[in-house]
């Protein structure tokens, strides 16, 4: 519980993801370095695109997926497909220091599916990402052969200030995310979620890239 309260809200996502990784920064490939240090003021946003090859949920994650859907929206995709094209803008609002990041996943035969969370930082260096309704999970930061990883450390439910966590069997499982570079325009994404009952339940792998294209938030 401790290790999850908020101690700190960040000027930008690099701010952010240098604070949680302290000493390791300088271990981070230069690349993903250069990422992270474009950080936008609070009037500007940061934008990427690029195409999920695999986006995968097995059957107990297809529904646990539906069943959330109501409070969490699209943070858990119930869907199998490849090539699925997704936007991705990182931002900042007046008077709010929370780093918020918002996804389009762009499925074939149907409406985008359009997911935002927001960041900051807890105690012990712990990254803690809010994904709706007071929902939201701690991520321990690392590097390893240069790229960026996240693992899952608990997740919780946030009401009237107060932090609940949650067992583990309630949850969509761990989570384990690389950021790995691929050159000085593009990067890898792998997500993968692993249910203790129901084994692995969702993966994303794909690339993508920053541009200058603004996206339309509705």
């Amino acid at each position: 519980m401790q290790a999850l309260s908020t101690t700190y809200l960040p000027a930008s996502e690099g701010e952010l993801i240098k604070t949680a990784l302290g000493a390791s920064w300088g271990a981070l490939h230069p690349n993903i370095q250069r990422r992270f240090d474009h950080n936008p003021t609070a009037t500007e946003q940061l934008y990427y695109q690029g195409t999920l090859d695999n986006l995968w949920c097995s059957t107990a994650g297809r529904w646990l997926a539906r069943f959330t859907s109501p409070l969490l929206g699209g943070v858990l995709i119930p869907a199998c497909q490849q090539h699925v094209p997704v936007d991705i803008v990182v931002f900042s609002k007046p008077d709010d220091k929370r780093i918020y990041k918002r996804r389009w996943y762009h499925l074939a035969k149907s409406s985008p599916i359009i997911f935002t969370s927001h960041m900051a930082l807890g105690e012990d260096n712990v990254l803690l990402e809010y994904v709706g309704a007071g929902f939201g999970m701690g991520l321990k930061l690392s590097v390893v052969e240069g790229d960026l990883h996240f693992h899952s450390c608990g997740y919780f439910w946030e009401i009237f200030g107060v932090k609940i966590l949650l067992p583990n069997i309630l949850t969509p499982g761990a989570t384990w995310l690389i950021h790995h570079n691929v050159s000085a325009q593009e990067f890898a994404i792998k997500i993968v979620i692993t249910h203790r009952w129901f084994g692995r339940t969702f993966l994303q792998e794909g690339r993508f890239h920053s541009t200058d294209k603004s996206f339309n938030f509705s």
